[in-house]
């Protein structure tokens, strides 16, 4: 076994701009239930629900509702001296609006999605690992998995997967052969939402994958 540092698990509640999602939710009682219920127990959402559509749209209601006070997050922690990091979003709109708004603040940014050329993939990895590059900002499709990251000392899951085994892929790309610090992951969550709950399913199972407590700080 490879004779790796620390990591750490914990959940980072954010205030978010829920307004839309609220609304959205409002007109469909009921569902949001049933959906926590069904991470809970393991199941395959594509089969469990018919409305694929209304998953989808309140998984993006719920990263954009939560970019703007987590960048704000992000940008005071980074001022306070905090070491590189890794983010994984699942949707291209919230890589973005993260990614404007740390680059409109001074911050250096790389991104990488499924869009993202074979080079500039290559050229992203690089500006993070040994340039000047200090947030890498991942789909965590495109980016969670082949990649070695171990520049960054912290991994932020923004939006997760609802399969745990591919947020434990996206946080082996800080965790893994080459790192010599601990690395703390996060699981971003949107306070007072179903996301709380989602989430902290899903950080559970992931932190069983990974072997580690999900409650040590």
């Amino acid at each position: 076994l490879l004779n790796l540092p620390p990591l750490w698990v914990n959940d980072l509640p954010i205030d978010g701009n829920d307004e839309e999602l609220r609304s959205f939710l409002a007109s469909t009682e009921g569902l949001s239930a049933s959906i926590y219920q069904a991470i809970e127990d393991g199941k395959d959402l594509g089969l469990a629900f018919e409305d694929v559509q209304y998953i989808a749209t309140m998984r993006r209601l719920t990263g954009e509702a939560k970019a703007p006070g987590f960048a704000k997050f992000l940008l005071e922690s980074l001022k306070n001296g905090a070491g590189k990091c890794l983010v994984f979003c699942w949707h291209t709109k919230v890589v973005n609006i993260l990614a404007k708004t740390l680059t409109d603040n001074g911050i250096e940014v790389v991104t990488l999605t499924g869009a993202t050329p074979e080079q500039q993939r290559i050229e992203a990895v690089q500006r993070f690992q040994e340039g000047t590059a200090h947030v890498f900002i991942g789909n965590i499709v495109a980016a969670g998995t082949g990649l070695t990251l171990t520049a960054a000392e912290s991994v932020y899951m923004l939006e997760i997967s609802w399969r745990p085994a591919d947020n434990a892929q996206a946080i082996a790309r800080a965790h893994r052969k080459g790192q010599n610090k601990h690395v703390n992951a996060y699981f971003v969550s949107l306070n007072r939402s179903i996301d709380e709950h989602v989430s902290r399913v899903v950080q559970d199972k992931t932190a069983r994958i990974l072997e580690v407590d999900p409650e040590a700080y």
